[in-house]
């Protein structure tokens, strides 16, 4: 059984995780510069993606109504989520989740500055990414 935090203390929780995790800040601003500088990269397109999909699950952890959901849907409970959150592929189904909505996509990107469609670049980057999607 899992316990379900508060929102606010669940995103602070991940926002500390992510800066134990990451020697650079978890920002939109870094993907969104490595996707328009192809020759001034200030993070590799990797780094750039797990930042994304990071701030991603913040903003999951954030929300009342979709962070249980999240919790149910990946069967994961809080002690595993702050182990696997430095993990490629666990934050490739962080990105994989959210992409399931696309209310969800446009109140994220819109959240934090970013195209939509630089989620999908940011799930390419990542483990599985680069494998057909036949839907």
């Amino acid at each position: 059984m899992f316990q379900i935090l508060p929102p606010r203390v669940a995103e602070q929780c991940v926002t500390d995780l992510v800066k134990k995790s990451f020697p650079f800040p978890p920002s939109a601003l870094i993907f969104r510069e490595s996707c328009q500088m192809k020759d001034r990269n200030p993070a590799s397109p990797k780094e750039a993606a797990q930042t994304v999909a990071l701030q991603a699950l913040a903003w999951i952890a954030a929300s009342d109504a979709l962070f249980p959901v999240f919790l149910a849907a990946t069967g994961a409970n809080l002690a595993e989520l702050r182990h696997r959150a430095g993990d490629p592929q666990f934050l490739a189904a962080v990105l994989d989740f959210l992409l399931q909505e696309d209310a969800w996509v446009l109140d994220f990107c819109g959240q934090n500055g970013l195209p939509p469609a630089n989620l999908l670049t940011a799930r390419a980057a990542l483990p599985g990414g680069d494998l057909p999607h036949w839907t």
